[in-house]
């Protein structure tokens, strides 16, 4: 059996790999996304600490039925779409690989600050690809809506970290459990978190640069915002909402208003639209609003279905650009 690591490290040593080969970094690209795919019957699951650190600081990823349904859908998504566009896929081929390596990452990581860790790297990927449009400034507003993200995020584990003393997910939820001055403090730190993630998953207020990105998107980058992308940061979501903030009564209840509203607004927007383009963008933020709303409830087998049927539904075919 296979140590999960391996769907981290293998597409990013492929990356600096494609760096050395430029004439062959399609190809690269490729067997990566498809040996990536092969591994997903060999993983060994269960948590698995990186480093032989002790528990407080070791790096822990940890694969069980979320995260492995996470990685198939992410993984599948990424082969299909190299698959579909590789004629597209031009001078991108390492960064396309670095961005796998960071959404198997997110999914799989049982710490709040490596979860920043993938995330910046997933983001700085989807921000170079995001230039593939025909409109740049859409891709400096995604930019700075991800820049605001990411300081929210950080600030909100370094909070937790400075009131717990933890980072691992799990030990954070014990501590929480044990101390209950510790639990009143936590609704200010986990709000941060929140809306730090809330940008790529795409919830009202912070969806702001969905339409201008995905509107100017071509079949690769639109397979990977609206299909890929989503699902890994909703199943990253998925694993912050179950092991740390459903505990928190509080924030639980905001984050369901602001999936509902979500939910209604991009729902109502998409009928609206005459346009097949802009149906599946609004019908996209919609659907994302809906799966965060339904982890906040404690519903996650109908959110992951939900993850799935927006995944697939709203992956282009080679005619359609989304």
């Amino acid at each position: 059996m296979l140590n999960p690591v391996l769907m981290i490290a293998f597409p990013l040593g492929l990356a600096f790999i494609s760096i050395i080969f430029k004439k062959a970094a399609k190809w690269i690209l490729l067997a990566g996304a498809l040996i990536n795919v092969l591994m997903l019957f060999l993983l060994e699951q269960g948590s698995v600490a990186i480093g032989g650190f002790s528990d407080i600081v070791a790096i822990h990823l940890i694969l069980g039925t979320h995260s492995y349904v996470g990685l198939a859908v992410v993984t599948i998504l990424f082969l299909a779409a190299v698959v579909i566009s590789f004629d597209k896929i031009g001078k991108n081929s390492t960064v396309l690989l670095t961005a796998l390596a960071g959404m198997s990452g997110m999914i799989l990581t049982g710490d709040l600050f490596n979860l920043f860790v993938f995330m910046e790297i997933t983001a700085i990927s989807a921000y170079i690809l995001s230039m593939r449009g025909k409109k740049p400034e859409h891709s400096f507003n995604y930019l700075v809506l991800g820049a605001v993200g990411s300081v929210l995020f950080l600030l909100g584990t370094i909070l937790i970290y400075t009131q717990t003393g933890f980072l691992g997910m799990r030990s954070i939820q014990l501590m929480i459990g044990k101390n209950a001055s510790i639990k009143a403090q936590m609704f200010l730190p986990f709000f941060l978190i929140f809306a730090g993630m809330a940008v790529e998953a795409k919830l009202i207020p912070f969806a702001g640069w969905v339409k201008g990105v995905l509107g100017n998107a071509d079949s690769l980058t639109g397979s990977l915002f609206s299909a890929v992308y989503s699902a890994a940061i909703l199943f990253a979501f998925g694993r912050v909402m179950g092991n740390v903030m459903f505990s928190i009564e509080s924030v639980q209840i905001l984050i369901v208003i602001i999936g509902l509203i979500t939910f209604a607004f991009g729902e109502a927007a998409a009928f609206r639209q005459k346009n097949i383009r802009k149906i599946l963008l609004f019908s996209s933020i919609g659907q994302s609003g809906l799966a965060v709303a339904l982890f906040a409830l404690g519903l996650y087998i109908p959110a992951v279905f939900v993850i799935i049927n927006n995944s697939v539904g709203k992956f282009p075919s080679p005619t359609l650009e989304v």
